[in-house]
């Protein structure tokens, strides 16, 4: 009866002002509900996974506490589909950074072909946004625009015992397998004097959208011969979204 009492009181006071004050007798005027505390906080439902998909038509903007995930999440779909998004806050700038530990793949190739750079993660700072598909590709998640930087270190091998050997690598990046920058070339490698090192250096800016795939493709430039990154992990990649 008590609580019939005060549910009646409250549906009265909410009908006469058109807002309910919790902890204060003057709930601000644009709110419907106003709960002021200095001392507590708001606690939400706190379901599983499995008890938030049974939840029967919960509506957009439905609000709960994950936990199963430790995050809050809201509906975003509809009441027959729904789809819960998470409450996370956003890295500015989030980046992503690998090393090569391939060492035995030729980069100087007559066709261009993606290069495993993709190898070691140094580290990863949103998984939400980056996701490795393979050592030859990574995947964006989120659209924007990213900042691409690939520093390459060649080492050629003699491969023909000839001293005059000159070999270079062109290289850029693709988007879906489709080249999306500038070309980058080497200098020459060749082995006269020990003239057998070089690198690459790609800088780019492009507009992505989410579920486009990154990769570096490099080719042939001067003579054939064998050319390879030079040592575990002296190459790297580093994607950054900035926008």
């Amino acid at each position: 009866m008590k609580k019939l009492s005060f549910l009646f009181a409250l549906l009265f006071i909410f009908q006469l002002n058109a807002q309910v004050g919790i902890g204060t007798t003057s709930p601000k005027p644009s709110s419907v509900l106003d709960i002021t505390s200095s001392t507590k906080g708001i606690l939400l439902p706190r379901l599983t996974s499995t008890q938030r998909d049974a939840i029967t038509a919960p509506e957009k903007s439905l609000l709960i506490y994950n936990s199963t995930t430790n995050k809050y999440q809201y509906n975003t779909g509809t009441t027959g589909t729904p789809s819960w998004a998470t409450l996370a806050p956003k890295l500015k700038k989030p980046s992503v950074k690998f090393k090569n530990t391939n060492t035995s793949t030729n980069l100087n190739t007559a066709t261009a072909s993606k290069i495993p750079v993709f190898g070691f993660l140094d580290w990863n700072d949103d998984t939400t946004t980056y996701t490795k598909t393979n050592a030859k590709n990574l995947k964006v998640l989120v659209s924007g625009r990213y900042h691409i930087v690939c520093n390459i270190s060649l080492k050629g091998v003699n491969s023909t015992g000839s001293t005059e050997e000159r070999t270079g690598i062109e290289a850029y990046v693709t988007v879906n397998g489709t080249q999306a920058g500038a070309f980058a070339s080497s200098s020459y490698i060749r082995f006269l004097n020990g003239h057998n090192t070089s690198s690459l250096h790609i800088n780019e800016t492009l507009n992505l959208i989410a579920g486009d795939v990154i990769s570096i493709k490099t080719k042939k430039g001067a003579n054939s011969g064998t050319v390879k990154f030079r040592g575990n992990k002296k190459s790297t990649v580093i994607i950054t979204k900035i926008k």
